[in-house]
């Protein structure tokens, strides 16, 4: 996600903040494990709008071209 600093995002649950590891929330939902490394959450507000996702799923998009 360093590719796209205007968004926050992190590879762990929000309860799990700070702790390195697969988060137990994906696994207790029987998420493989090797799925689950490799997931990362995006936190919404009360105030985002639709418009605002839209344009973060297009900014993340056209980095990962670039990868």
């Amino acid at each position: 996600m360093k590719k796209v600093p205007e968004i926050c995002a992190s590879t762990g649950a929000a309860c799990q903040s700070g702790k390195a590891g697969i988060s137990n929330i994906l696994l207790a939902m029987g998420v493989a494990p090797s799925v689950a490394k490799g997931a990362v959450r995006f936190s919404l507000g009360y105030p985002t709008t639709e418009k605002e996702i839209d344009e973060a799923v297009n900014l993340i998009t056209e980095r990962l071209k670039s990868v």
